[in-house]
């Protein structure tokens, strides 16, 4: 349901920030890069590819990070926790209080995430990589 509502505020924004007509001039553009019928440079085209799906997985990753984070360290001081008092069942017990904190840094976050997704699908449809 939450990637559903992420999927849906994403295109959304994208809509409100005329990012589709960015698109739609490109497809609109190719052909006069293209010609019709010819095939495009498969050197060119795969380097652009990889490039693309670099760019997306450091932007999905961007994205994550609040929540990658706040994983790695909640479930290490649930491990403390398990090693520091056996009795208790301690992943029984924080299950709930793990999903109220995702949803609470969801709640923190989402502006910050969906500006970070429209910059960086902005970048990736002009081809504005970062070198690094």
């Amino acid at each position: 349901m939450v990637g559903q509502f992420l999927m849906v505020t994403g295109l959304a924004i994208i809509f409100l920030t005329d990012l589709h007509l960015l698109l739609l001039s490109g497809m609109v553009d190719s052909y006069g890069v293209f010609a019709v019928g010819d095939p495009p440079a498969m050197g060119d085209l795969a380097d652009s590819m990889a490039r693309l799906t670099a760019q997306s997985f450091r932007l999905a990753l961007q994205i994550a990070a609040p929540f990658v984070v706040m994983g790695v360290v909640f479930s290490v001081g649930l491990g403390l926790l398990a090693r520091v008092m056996p009795q208790l069942q301690v992943f029984f017990i924080a299950m709930p209080i793990q999903v109220a904190l995702a949803i609470a840094l969801m709640a923190l976050t989402i502006s910050v995430g969906m500006e970070t997704f429209v910059a960086g699908f902005e970048a990736m449809i002009r081809l504005d990589f970062p070198e690094r």
